[in-house]
């Protein structure tokens, strides 16, 4: 991805164990990161639905100028094909959620923009991992094991 993404990797203690247990079994961990990548894909999209951050904090709205040359008042949704370009990259140890529109990191991460890069851009996290990510993750490292 050219753009931005986030490589889900983990250091927690129980999703660790729990990967080791599948890799113990001899179980290839693809089908489970391709699993923490659709899920990831969703929860993005629900950020751009819900208008904030994985942390559920309110982006930063729109000024007035641009609402003026907008036809709608969502924030990186109308006119901006960024929305459509999230998507997830599984390998054997990880997953990488992001976008390969090379606009993505200036909405993710703010700064300046436009001709001369005069125009301040507002950082508007749509990537990212929460504390509710790791639960459900973990949940589904469980499916994958056949475990309650």
């Amino acid at each position: 991805m050219s753009g931005i993404s986030i490589k889900v990797k983990f250091d927690e203690r129980e999703v660790t164990d729990f990967l080791g247990r599948l890799q113990a079994r001899g179980e290839n961990l693809a089908p489970v990161f391709k699993d923490f990548g659709e899920y990831m894909v969703r929860e993005t999209e629900e950020r751009f639905e819900g208008e904030h951050d994985p942390e559920g904090k309110p982006w930063t709205a729109l000024s007035e100028l641009t609402l003026a040359k907008k036809k709608g008042s969502k924030i990186l949704t109308e006119g901006v094909l960024l929305r459509p370009s999230i998507h997830a990259e599984p390998a054997s140890d990880h997953v990488a959620i992001g976008t390969d529109k090379v606009y993505g990191a200036i909405h993710q991460l703010g700064g300046k923009a436009g001709r001369g890069r005069k125009v301040d851009i507002p950082e508007r996290p749509y990537l990212g991992i929460n504390d509710e990510n790791r639960t459900e993750f973990i949940e589904i490292i469980k499916d994958h094991l056949n475990v309650s």
